[in-house]
């Protein structure tokens, strides 16, 4: 800020310049703005790393890749001087394609806005105390196939691992919303959701590469176009306590065939189904007349295309369905995938029962595609059957 005698100088030469008499207006006691300590940092370097010391807490802002351009590691410290690193700052290793393995320590709390945004890192250890990952904090990781979120963490940010390498991630039970784009575009397969899930953001599953999947019925709320352009999606599995399914949801999932909505929907809107011309199966919770009294809005021609089947999955055996159990002997276990391969091997009929508990993708009938499902729960790669 200026101090009163600079000002006076320049009224003074406008004076000169004007003609006109300059009056110096009086100046307050107190001129300099206070900085709050919150405010007060000094900068330092720690190998590769620039950080910021506010004197109870370190942010790392930057870090240094080799000028040789060979590739590198970082093991960030759990401290630096006896002060405690607990944040990665906002874009502080974005863009480092020479750096292939990061280890937090569990003195991190929070990473940034940005942090890694197109880092080709590899190997990605967080720590175990951390609480909150910043919007587009692993954006564009595409060599970040493998994560291991804490049950620490309660907040994830809007687009958090978009266009990431990540093909399978399992959410804490700490998580209760996954945000907007949170894995949009990115290679991820498979999902495990944290058993107290709300809600789930628009286009946050939108270009993956999931083929089936099945949202919890503690979720309620679904953003619009959380699955729009997944090409290689085929089967899905509704809420239970869903009444809307918002406008895009499955818009351009050309591959989608079987679809399960439970009965407490009421309104399917816009675009919802445009472009999923495979779609061939309704699994609707409910009777027809609910099904009649459904709001469906333009743009959803594949649904008025496909088979409605009421009350959910028909059950031919009069009995519960056990999904997987081929050989209808009351458990689900390898035997049940040897017994419907040599089915579909060799012709040996199965029973009407086994049939019906085979078609675990509920695409009409048994195909190798069931078997394979089948042995994935069994190995516990899968956690439901139907899938």
């Amino acid at each position: 800020m200026m101090k009163k005698r600079e000002i006076a100088s320049i009224l003074t030469a406008c004076a000169i310049l004007t003609g006109t008499a300059a009056t110096v207006p009086e100046m307050p006691e107190m001129v300099q703005l206070s900085v709050s300590a919150e405010d007060t940092y000094t900068e330092g370097t720690y190998e590769r790393l620039t950080y910021r010391n506010y004197g109870e807490y370190i942010v790392i802002t930057d870090c240094t890749p080799p000028e040789n351009g060979s590739s590198f590691d970082v093991e960030v410290p759990a401290e630096i001087d006896g002060v405690p690193v607990t944040t990665i700052g906002e874009s502080a290793f974005s863009h480092l394609d020479q750096i292939w393995a990061v280890t937090l320590p569990d003195t991190v709390t929070v990473i940034e806005t940005k942090a890694f945004q197109g880092a080709l890192v590899r190997e990605l250890t967080l720590s175990k105390q951390l609480t909150a990952i910043g919007r587009a904090a692993f954006n564009k990781c595409t060599s970040l196939h493998s994560l291991e979120l804490p049950d620490t963490l309660t907040s994830i940010g809007d687009s958090a691992f978009s266009h990431s390498g990540l093909t399978s991630i399992t959410i804490p039970d700490s998580i209760t919303m996954i945000p907007e784009g949170m894995f949009k575009n990115s290679q991820l397969q498979t999902i495990e959701f944290p058993e107290n899930l709300t809600s789930i953001g628009e286009l946050a599953f939108s270009g993956t590469k999931i083929e089936s999947i099945s949202i919890p019925d503690s979720v309620t709320e679904l953003g619009s176009g959380i699955f729009y352009n997944t090409s290689s999606l085929t089967a899905v599995e509704l809420p239970a306590g869903v009444t809307t399914l918002t406008s895009s949801l499955f818009s351009e999932c050309y591959h989608l065939t079987t679809v399960s909505i439970p009965a407490s929907v009421t309104e399917i809107q816009t675009s919802v189904f445009e472009g999923c011309d495979e779609l061939a199966h309704i699994y609707f919770a409910g009777t027809q007349e609910e099904w009649n009294a459904i709001a469906i809005s333009n743009y959803n021609e594949p649904v008025t295309a496909a088979e409605i089947h009421f009350s959910s999955a028909p059950d031919t055996s009069g009995g519960t369905v056990l999904y997987g159990d081929v050989n209808a002997d009351g458990e689900v276990s390898i035997a049940d995938v040897l017994c419907l391969n040599k089915n579909l091997l060799t012709g040996e009929e199965l029973t009407d029962e086994g049939i019906l508990n085979a078609d675990v993708d509920l695409d009409g009938s048994p195909t190798s595609a069931d078997a394979m499902n089948i042995l994935k729960y069994t190995v516990k790669l899968l956690k439901d059957l139907p899938v």
